[in-house]
């Protein structure tokens, strides 16, 4: 059992259970709710409102249907206090996931996505944490499943807003993506 004090952007303490290094024990907080999943050592976890989803996908899928999107994000509330005034000012915006990297050759890449830019809606739902997300990109995935859409089918995702931070500007973008299956 390994104690974790609060980081710097959190004040929650937690206590990691599991063999070395702490990979896949439970993450408990001191009220004893689990939280989910140790990941990496010390520090991350996967909340467990993601691991059930996958367990309940894997029973229905034999397989964990994920899209690429291209993109890895941060949540701006991450970010310094100087950075997220700065984000405010030029694009209305206190809450969402910036963009810090776009993959090479990917869709984000090829709609003009760059570091910097922010997501904070997708399907018209507000995202604010990459966890929201996950739990929304999994949700679209199964849906589009429990539809009779197969893996390896293309499927839209509409309606990510994208603030354009260096540009000032807002715009929607269209992805289009392939869901491939994890085994």
């Amino acid at each position: 059992v390994n104690f974790m004090g609060p980081t710097t952007y959190e004040r929650h303490h937690y206590l990691f259970t599991g063999c070395e290094p702490s990979i896949g024990g439970m993450v408990i907080d001191f009220d004893g709710h689990v939280l989910g999943m140790a990941n990496f050592p010390g520090t991350a976890y996967i909340p467990s409102s993601i691991v059930l989803k996958c367990l309940d996908m894997w029973k229905k899928f034999q397989c964990i249907p994920r899209l690429h999107i291209g993109m890895k994000l941060s949540p701006i509330k991450f970010l310094d206090p100087i950075h997220v005034e700065r984000i405010f000012r030029k694009c209305n915006i206190d809450s969402g996931l910036i963009v810090k990297e776009v993959s090479h050759g990917s869709i984000a890449e090829e709609l003009g996505v760059r570091p910097g830019d922010v997501v904070d809606s997708v399907n018209g739902e507000c995202v604010a944490t990459t966890v929201e997300l996950e739990n929304l990109i999994m949700r679209i995935c199964e849906n589009h499943l429990d539809q009779g859409g197969a893996i390896g089918s293309c499927m839209d995702i509409l309606g990510w807003y994208l603030a354009h931070a260096e540009r000032s500007q807002r715009s929607k973008a269209h992805f289009k993506s392939e869901i491939k299956c994890i085994r």
